[in-house]
């Protein structure tokens, strides 16, 4: 069973990209971002979390077959010994005018337009983490059909506190409801999302004009569809393309100090009790934000090197 992995990264550190979103910056002025975390620096911001992700699939996923990238950023000289595939955001993107791009539904959108990918592949954003060992079977079952994640919490399809993977997923939900007559409720995990270059395919050709309008939006908009997440998983689940799975999956916000707490030494993350882990960041932190980089950092290092 051929699987590849695909990652999307971005580097606010990177002076060519930091050229590139400043100038989109200034041309959003005055323009409805609608959300405080849809341009936030916390979205960009690189701690070397894509090298250890990636190592992380080499060493436990021993049965990936080739790693793609997709960035417009200078990828970390250190991935060389991972043989990854770089891929630029100008060779998937059927039309260039929609570039730069900093928003990652449209991103999404179109990775299944990689050249060479296989059927069926797994998508991972860098702040995804596997854990331990584990086999394709978690990510696919015996008839190779792409396993999804939910969790226990509810789809939020109304309310002003609404953030954008709130809107996202109620968007992908609306349309899952009115084309098959199931009410998607549940979110999935922050994990890695198992799918086929197929059922992307169909979606691209079905709903044609909500990705086209995302794949315009050069940041988050209310109108973006996630294609890669949302819509894929409940695609899948009512066309009978896919299937229900289970995975031991941690979310950490590493924005919450609290949150931090679980990076500790005695906790579940760090006696390996998880096959994946994800450490997000939403919004920029006032306080502390060196030392909060130092701890990511030192158990990134910690965890992966023992």
């Amino acid at each position: 069973m051929e699987i590849d992995v695909v990652f999307t990264w971005v580097n606010s550190s990177d002076p060519a990209w930091r050229i590139l979103h400043q100038n989109a910056s200034l041309r959003s002025e005055g323009k409805d971002l609608w959300h405080s975390s849809v341009n936030s620096g916390a979205r960009y911001r690189n701690r070397g979390e894509l090298v250890y992700s990636v190592a992380a699939v080499r060493k436990y996923c021993p049965w990936v077959r080739n790693i793609f990238i997709v960035s417009n950023c200078r990828l970390p000289e250190r991935l060389e010994e991972y043989n990854i595939l770089p891929v630029s955001h100008e060779e998937i993107f059927p039309d260039e005018k929609c570039l730069p791009c900093f928003n990652s539904r449209a991103i999404e959108s179109c990775l299944h337009r990689i050249d060479g990918l296989s059927e069926k592949f797994i998508y991972f954003n860098d702040d995804v983490f596997v854990a331990r060992p584990v086999g394709f079977d978690k990510f696919f079952d015996s008839s190779g059909r792409p396993k999804v994640f939910l969790t226990r919490h509810d789809i939020k399809y109304w309310g002003d506190d609404r953030r954008p993977v709130d809107y996202a997923a109620a968007r992908a939900g609306e349309l899952i409801l009115r084309d098959f007559g199931v009410v998607p409720d549940k979110k999935l995990h922050h994990a890695p999302f198992p799918m086929l270059r197929s059922i992307m395919c169909e979606i691209e050709e079905r709903y044609v004009d909500e990705i086209v309008t995302t794949r315009k939006s050069q940041f988050k908009s209310r109108d973006d569809l996630p294609v890669a997440t949302t819509m894929q998983a409940y695609y899948g689940l009512s066309t009978g393309a896919s299937v229900l799975g289970s995975i031991d999956c941690r979310y950490v916000d590493i924005g919450d100090p609290l949150g931090m707490l679980l990076l500790s030494p005695v906790s579940g993350i760090r006696r390996r009790k998880y096959e994946v882990f994800c450490l997000n960041e939403v919004n920029d932190i006032k306080f502390c934000s060196s030392l909060r980089d130092w701890l990511v950092s030192r158990f990134l290092e910690k965890y992966f090197g023992e």
